[in-house]
């Protein structure tokens, strides 16, 4: 007796194998588009990260330098001869150059000052410091001069990062009159002391609103507040920046005496 065996076969039709290659395709797609999605993002935060160290480490150069402004190692008895502070000499904190006005603009793109490195108490060539932006680099003074001469070492590099802004305010600068209250009403306004005769950028001692008696003399204090506003993008892609913002207030005043 003959048996006959039927096979039957099994199997993907064209319809199911070309559905699962669709399918294949999406899955591979997905996956494929989430890594490539993930490495950007890394690589666009690891570039921001980089320009922000960059940005950050500048800012805190700035900030330690600025706040040594007119230190002197070897401290006079006269704090108003201080030759790290003096306008005679050009050692005097400037934002771009200038001496602070109230009554004028307070921002620059750069600032000078000086301070004793080596506690000698003599203004030596490299104690002459400042910082200043030009064609989006940002320098160092390293030698007497000021904005627009003498000798600037470039920080930053335009061709790896650009920054774009560099701004001194000091518009919070206050000035303090020691010789008040005296009991005066200098101003001559309401026969009271003000609390305003405080204020020597107000009522400046020697003015016609702040007259001084021959042989009397009048000391004040400055005390430098700045703002730096820092913004900066990498040079190869303008879309990452960074922009920060420090506010110091430098360790030593300026002290002056005002006499008639």
């Amino acid at each position: 007796m003959l048996m006959r065996l039927n096979h039957r076969q099994s199997g993907f039709t064209l319809i199911e194998l070309v559905i699962s290659i669709a399918l294949g395709i999406v899955a591979v797609s997905m996956i494929m588009f989430f890594y490539l999605s993930t490495i950007t993002s890394s690589y666009a935060t690891l570039k921001f990260s980089r320009l922000n160290q960059e940005m950050g480490s500048l800012m805190s150069i700035m900030v330690n330098e600025i706040r040594r402004a007119g230190y002197n190692g070897n401290t006079p008895g006269d704090p108003s001869a201080n030759n790290f502070s003096d306008e005679a000499q050009n050692t005097k904190l400037l934002v771009g150059d200038t001496e602070f006005d109230p009554s004028s603009a307070h921002t620059s793109s750069c600032i000078t000052f000086t301070y004793d490195r080596n506690r000698d108490g003599s203004v030596d060539t490299d104690e002459y410091v400042g910082f200043k932006l030009s064609s989006n680099e940002v320098f160092m003074r390293n030698a007497k001069g000021n904005c627009s001469s003498g000798s600037w070492e470039v920080l930053t590099d335009a061709s790896d990062i650009l920054v774009t802004s560099l701004i001194f305010d000091t518009a919070n600068f206050q000035c303090m009159n020691a010789s008040e209250p005296d009991g005066v009403d200098q101003d001559g306004v309401n026969g009271i002391d003000d609390i305003d005769e405080y204020n020597c950028y107000s009522l400046v001692p020697g003015s016609t609103d702040y007259p001084i008696a021959s042989g009397d003399e009048v000391i004040t204090s400055e005390v430098w507040i700045v703002t730096i506003t820092l913004e900066a993008s990498l040079a190869d892609d303008t879309d990452t920046r960074v922009s920060m913002q420090q506010t110091l207030q430098v360790r030593n005043p300026h002290v002056s005496k005002v006499t008639p």
